[in-house]
């Protein structure tokens, strides 16, 4: 087993301007960065001054950090530390044979990757947290996934808010809750059989679907069904959805990825544990994910910013221009909230070192808004373990 430590020297991040004269990410076939990630090689691109808030670009089904091309220098230039990471099983991270059920191990790749790459500890973080019974992390970070992306983003602000600053989906994929409960089948001797012939029939079918799908000509069409500037269809973007999908493993993979083996978590149940702020960036011509969608998840999570765009199903790319204001937009929103809590801790000190129970003070911040719960928690933990330390501004 390899150790967590970054292996292959870095390729230098070059910029181009399109047709358009809009800066974007030059393609490269090699890749950028790679980290190493329980033996797995996981490859990223990284951009943006260190110290400046970060934010953590989570791609869709079948494409790559590159398909952030025109975002990662729009971020960069104002102000943020930029990471773009590749799922294990995608682009030119691992095709790693493992279980993809429920986007879990990208929920746990995601989780070490902002605390080893993107965000780890200071000293300072370590120390104050010593004795706290709170894990020390680094400065919180906002994630912003496409389609898959979004879901495996959710998830990841759901189960680790200590990490997470906000949350962004752009055209989010997921199931919602069914309001028919699932029968499940009585196991027997036929049940095995049947699940057995079901699996082999349904990779044989996926491994034809997959070698069709993989063909330059194929992607341009499904391409071209989800995006309104065809324009945007260019050689790279195509490429960078092929080279990947040469890869020896990746047709298994692709069958890991669409066999689940535990019922699903829903969109429901991961936003009923969200705490931090969420904005629903849509492409509203999406024929896949329908800005339907980011309403029935705004009726769910009422104070989440609804952001419509007349773009496809990856905005980010489609509408480079129009999805950089509006991201941008909400970013630097957060950066006013973020001080504003934090003056609030602050003013607040001596009240919130007396309440000893985490849940009570996170609730009185839930109330009134869902920003910096954990923050109090952490703060709390702290109070009770007689280890509390000054809140750090951030």
């Amino acid at each position: 087993m390899f150790s967590n430590v970054l292996v292959q020297t870095p390729q230098e991040l070059v910029y181009e301007l399109d047709p358009k004269g809009i800066q974007r990410v030059k393609y490269t076939p090699l890749g950028w960065n790679y980290w190493m990630w329980e033996g797995k090689r996981i490859h990223y691109i990284e951009a943006g001054e260190q110290g400046k808030p970060v934010v953590v670009l989570v791609h869709g089904y079948g494409a790559s950090s590159y398909h952030w091309r025109y975002n990662i220098p729009a971020l960069a230039d104002a102000g943020y530390k930029v990471f773009s990471v590749d799922l294990l099983g995608f682009g030119f991270s691992e095709k790693a044979l493992v279980d993809y059920t429920n986007g879990e191990v990208w929920v746990q790749q995601l989780s070490a990757f902002i605390d080893q790459v993107a965000s780890p500890a200071s000293p300072s973080d370590v120390e104050s947290a010593e004795g706290s019974g709170v894990s020390a992390h680094g400065p919180q970070v906002v994630l912003v996934g496409n389609s898959l992306g979004g879901f495996a983003s959710l998830a990841t602000g759901a189960e680790h808010p200590e990490q997470i600053r906000a949350v962004a989906l752009v055209n989010g994929a997921g199931p919602f809750a069914s309001a028919e409960p699932a029968v499940e089948p009585v196991p027997t001797l036929f049940e095995d059989l049947k699940k057995n012939v079901y699996t082999f029939g349904k990779k044989l079918v996926l491994r034809v679907a997959f070698e069709r799908a993989k063909q330059p000509q194929q992607i341009k069409e499904v391409l071209s069904l989800v995006y309104v500037n065809k324009g945007q269809l260019d050689a790279d973007l195509v490429a960078s959805i092929v080279n990947p999908a040469l890869d020896p493993q990746a047709s298994e993979v692709f069958f890991l990825v669409n066999n689940s083996t535990k019922p699903p978590v829903t969109v429901n149940t991961l936003l009923s544990k969200l705490r931090v702020p969420l904005l629903l960036l849509w492409g509203d011509l999406d024929p896949w994910i329908v800005p339907e969608r980011a309403l029935k998840i705004k009726a769910l999570y009422p104070s989440a910013v609804k952001v419509g765009l007349a773009s496809g199903h990856c905005p980010q790319d489609d509408s480079p221009l129009e999805a950089n204001s509006a991201l941008i937009g909400w970013l630097d929103g957060l950066k006013t909230s973020h001080q504003y809590y934090s003056t609030i801790l602050r003013q607040n000190f001596a009240t919130f070192r007396e309440e000893t129970d985490p849940e009570r003070l996170a609730a009185l911040f839930v109330r009134a808004h869902t920003d910096s719960a954990w923050i109090i928690k952490k703060f709390a933990n702290g109070a009770k373990n007689n280890n509390f330390v000054t809140p750090r501004q951030q």
